[in-house]
């Protein structure tokens, strides 16, 4: 197999939309901003359309026969599979998403905190349940997720192995209810949030509609090579080089794609930590997941064929992913797919497992877990952590 690099950059704002409806005079339309980085597929599909031009393809047709043998058709991917896409910041390097187990103290000094599963409670979810809780903080100290935020490899390497990040290595997502500082406030060092309004015009007279008024909020990632989005494809065959710029997006936006490097990568924690008889480790999401089965694992459970059984788990609210199928446009069945409840990136499970299953523990470092066919549209990728099972400390580098 070989692997090839991609770097998008935009060439203006963006556009990614979410699963809430934006239809005209829904009252939820005012509300519409747009998600950065975008989902797996949008980027899969303007990637596939760009190195479909590079072969020929007129932006229209129907791909032809070479065509569909290199790339696929549609769901089908022919036997393509892709990484990303990986959110860049200059010389920091690649950004992962914040574990939704790293939290900060709402204070004065927002300290940086972890969080990790406390004592056994009796409680209406069953007995003996352990519920992700922080550590080293004062009693009744309130503490907030890090949702929006990201981490420099540094500072991911610091949480895989068991300790906290750095405030240095913490892209902060700002909010107007506490002071922001400027150089890691995702805010102003990653993109910025734009909201414009636009106005529908009918194409034939060229004058403008009633009622036809709408807003949406795009991004402006920072310009220069500061902020870019990275994307791998595994092919078994050399691919030609994509034409650009290309679209990107929704609302007619366009990104320039050019041939890239592979992103470094953290390594997992050596030695693992462990308690008694048991091995202790930690799967975070760095892509959003559509684990299989009627529902997601609890505590006691396998997660997807890792070694070993949950004990609790991080998570914010579940993404609703949908997409656009356009490759059925001549045959009128086109149009928005149905939305599904993935785990979004940052998702982490507090894991314990025989220690003799150490290497394979290891070995699921940077693999994908769920649906398998949404594994190789990027979805379901994984880092591997440790933890340790105790109350009073934590260990690495940071603040703690």
């Amino acid at each position: 197999m070989t692997t090839t690099w991609y770097r998008f950059k935009a060439a203006d704002v963006l556009f990614f939309r979410d699963g809430r409806p934006f239809n005209q005079g829904d009252p939820a339309q005012m509300a519409i901003t747009s998600l950065f980085p975008p989902h797996p597929n949008t980027a899969v599909g303007a990637l596939r359309a760009a190195l479909a031009r590079g072969m020929g393809w007129d932006g229209r047709s129907p791909w032809c026969d070479r065509i569909k043998a290199t790339l696929g058709d549609g769901e089908a991917l022919s036997g393509l599979t892709f990484q990303g896409p990986y959110l860049t910041h200059g010389l920091a390097g690649p950004l992962f998403p914040a574990p939704a187990m790293i939290v900060r103290e709402k204070g004065d000094d927002h300290a940086i905190r972890r969080l990790g599963p406390g004592r056994a409670r009796d409680c209406d979810l069953g007995s003996a349940v352990r519920m992700a809780e922080p550590k080293n903080t004062r009693p009744h100290t309130r503490v907030k997720a890090l949702t929006g935020s990201w981490l420099t490899l540094p500072g991911m390497q610091h949480v895989l192995n068991g300790g906290v990040p750095p405030r240095k290595e913490i892209y902060l997502a700002g909010d107007d209810s506490e002071p922001s500082d400027e150089e890691n406030d995702v805010k102003n060092a990653l993109f910025a949030r734009e909201v414009r309004i636009g106005l529908a015009r009918n194409p034939r007279t060229r004058t403008a509609e009633q009622g036809a008024l709408y807003t949406a909020g795009f991004v402006r990632p920072q310009a220069g090579e500061k902020v870019a989005l990275v994307m791998g494809v595994h092919s078994k065959q050399k691919l030609q080089d994509p034409v650009s710029p290309i679209p990107l997006g929704g609302e007619g936006r366009f990104a320039w794609v050019e041939g890239g490097e592979e992103i470094s990568w953290p390594e997992p924690p050596a030695p693992f930590q462990e308690a008694g008889d048991k091995l202790l480790y930690t799967v975070t999401l760095i892509m959003p997941a559509q684990l299989c089965g009627p529902k997601w694992p609890g505590p006691g459970e396998q997660l997807c064929g890792l070694p070993g059984t949950i004990v609790c788990a991080c998570h914010e609210r579940p993404l609703m992913v949908g997409g656009w199928a356009s490759e059925h446009f001549r045959k009128g069945d086109w149009g928005p797919q149905p939305l599904k409840a993935m785990l979004p990136p940052g998702s982490t499970w507090f894991m314990e497992a025989d220690p003799d299953d150490e290497e394979d523990v290891r070995g699921w470092h940077l693999k994908h877990i769920g649906d398998k066919d949404k594994r190789d549209w990027g979805y379901g990728q994984i880092l591997i952590g440790t933890w340790m099972d105790d109350h009073t400390r934590t260990i690495g580098g940071g603040d703690q």
